[in-house]
């Protein structure tokens, strides 16, 4: 775990310490990690809000507003997702959402969940990084779950997407939930 840590620390690296950082969070485990990962940091948080999440995400996303003492902005996403994956869709949205209004509040660094090369775009004065980018989910659980920190109960209920329009369920949940048992001592 130590090491997971050192590794995504690495990779935001000193430059964030300085900047007007803000912390996309989508209400997914990925972002679960990476608040608990740069609370001391103090980001802003951008919550996406989108028709398309499951209820669970928005009523995670309500518990870490009332819980966090850090300054969270809702950003409304009102974009359509037809023929997009949810990959292609959140680039959508951090192009013609969450960069346009990163430029007119004047924040400078975006860290984000998302895990797809595609995040490494280049935009004017805006400074996008994707830690996560080729860390295994299972090394982000067991951090989640070693700390006892509070995640969205979406993926309780066997889905591996935090979207609506996904609806994708574990095809073999019986044996995740067995593996992820057995991770946490219970078997």
């Amino acid at each position: 775990m130590d090491r997971l840590v050192e590794f995504v620390m690495k990779i935001l690296g000193n430059s964030t310490t300085e900047s007007k950082m803000c912390l996309l969070f989508l209400g997914d485990m990925e972002s679960t990690f990476l608040l608990d990962l740069l609370e001391r940091r103090q980001p802003v948080i951008l919550l996406l809000e989108t028709k398309y999440f499951h209820k669970e995400v928005y009523d995670y996303m309500s518990f870490i507003k009332d819980k966090s003492y850090l300054e969270i902005q809702n950003i409304k996403c009102e974009l359509s997702c037809e023929g997009l994956d949810s990959g292609k869709f959140l680039l959508k949205c951090i192009d013609e959402v969450v960069i346009p209004y990163m430029k007119k509040s004047r924040y400078d660094t975006l860290i984000t969940t998302i895990k797809c090369k595609e995040t490494k775009r280049k935009y004017k004065d805006i400074t996008i990084i994707s830690p996560l980018l080729d860390i295994p989910e299972p090394e982000l659980w067991r951090y989640i779950e070693g700390k006892e920190l509070p995640y969205c109960k979406i993926y309780d209920l066997g889905y591996t997407s935090i979207f609506n329009f996904e609806d994708k369920k574990s095809s073999n949940n019986d044996e995740e939930v067995l593996n992820r048992l057995k991770s946490l001592g219970y078997i």
